[in-house]
């Protein structure tokens, strides 16, 4: 239901950049910390649906760190599309105890799976490259300078 809520939302204002779909972890000291974690077949179960659901308008994300690599392989192929804002430098803010993975590590793994690994910026490249109006009149210079003609991060500014 919330799956359909969020495609009927998008359908109205056009607005959602993505669907972020994570292994829920109970954590101690929080409101949820005495609620149920879902199985990881739930968890893929609602990364299928998503998939079907927003096909191609609506990336769907899961933070990598969050999963076993094998566990991730097959987020990937139930339709996972981003990994988010995953940071050689940062912290993952939300989950400090869970380490972001090597970068060369998940580039290794998009290529195995088919993929090529490829740095955005906090805005999804279609906004970059089609729907410019998502980006205020501020920041399009700078938007224009750090990326190339699909959207994505030029590679001089990406991790290598």
């Amino acid at each position: 239901e919330s799956l359909k809520a969020i495609l009927s939302l998008h359908q109205r204002y056009g607005h959602i950049q993505e669907v972020i779909i994570q292994p829920f972890r109970a954590k101690p000291g929080t409101p949820m910390a005495g609620r149920p974690e879902p199985s990881t077949g739930q968890t893929m179960k609602a990364i299928i649906a998503a998939s079907l659901l927003y096909l191609a308008d609506i990336p769907v994300q899961t933070p990598p760190n969050l999963w076993r690599l094998e566990a991730l392989a097959k987020a990937v192929e139930a339709g996972i599309d981003d990994w988010g804002g995953v940071s050689p430098v940062t912290p993952d803010h939300v989950n400090p105890e869970r380490a972001w993975p090597q970068i060369g590590l998940l580039r290794r793994a998009a290529e195995i799976w088919g993929f090529k690994f490829r740095v955005r910026l906090p805005i999804y490249p279609r906004y970059v490259v089609r729907e410019t109006d998502f980006i205020p009149e501020a920041f399009r210079e700078a938007v224009e300078k750090l990326t190339d003609r699909q959207g994505y991060v030029k590679e001089e500014y990406g991790w290598s």
